[in-house]
């Protein structure tokens, strides 16, 4: 059983045309489990991603030299990723060698995954782009064909109702406004960043259910500017079209009263 995990999700770098976001996730537990060889770190997402970046950082409670790598490192065994038919969702998972001869295995990790979202955004009017990241307290069932080498029963989940820590973060695009439901637990600024964070874990009447949402609105300035100065043009337009439209309808009108006063 996993103890003292921590997960931080993260999104940025959002981007609307196309619809792209940089998503990272750091997730850091212990373990208790000393015999198992063969460790699996895996997502399910609900949309597409691309450039999937993994690391691993291993650490034992007795040593506190410890080592880690990205995909390739001699120590993962096995990687894939996918979307599963069943639910329909996309997933990842790799597999490392948590041991450490002749000594115990590690015992503590940090996974950092970091990948692009493909069309995250839906938009809602021709300012305004929406963002639903939902989060479910249930725990998902994972592909079995996903895990050949590990049995499904010794797998752990990691949800925001059994993590001790389970966070939310969210940097809106630039030139843009941000409005969301649940508000946000915090404001932060940092290298010219402006974060949202919300403390998933903490909302524990909504995890009652079967998860929560956070949705996030962004009404971008760029095209609230450009709209304010179509409406401004079609004013002007519209304004000027009315006096010639009734100009011409009284030339017409005289015409044809001259017309029949003519013998």
């Amino acid at each position: 059983m996993e103890e003292n995990t921590q997960v931080d999700i993260r999104i940025y770098n959002i981007r609307t045309n196309p619809s792209t976001a940089a998503l990272n996730v750091v997730c850091s537990f212990d373990t208790n489990d000393t015999t198992t060889a063969k460790l699996l770190f895996g997502m399910q997402l609900p949309h597409n991603f691309s450039t999937l970046m993994v690391d691993v950082g291993m650490y034992s409670r007795s040593r506190p030299q410890g080592q880690g790598g990205g995909l390739g490192s001699p120590f993962f065994l096995n990687q894939s990723r996918g979307v599963d038919s069943a639910n329909g969702l996309f997933y990842f998972w790799v597999i490392i060698d948590r041991s450490d001869s002749p000594n115990t295995p590690w015992d503590k990790f940090t996974f950092t995954a970091t990948m692009t979202l493909d069309e995250p955004l839906y938009q809602k009017s021709y300012t305004t782009y929406e963002l639903i990241t939902q989060f479910d307290s249930a725990f998902p069932t994972f592909p079995p064909a996903v895990t050949p080498e590990i049995p499904s029963t010794t797998l752990s989940y990691f949800t925001p109702a059994n993590s001790g820590n389970y966070f939310l973060e969210v940097a809106p695009p630039e030139h843009s406004k941000m409005e969301s439901n649940p508000s946000s637990d915090r404001i932060v600024s940092t290298e010219g960043r402006t974060w949202y964070l919300w403390s998933i874990s903490q909302r524990k009447r909504e995890l009652d259910f079967f998860g929560t949402t956070i949705v996030a609105d962004f009404e971008m300035t760029d095209l609230a500017e450009q709209r304010e100065g179509l409406f401004f043009q079609a004013g002007i337009l519209f304004g000027v079209g009315i006096p010639a439209t009734m100009t011409g309808a009284l030339e017409l009108l005289r015409e044809i009263r001259d017309r029949a006063r003519r013998p």
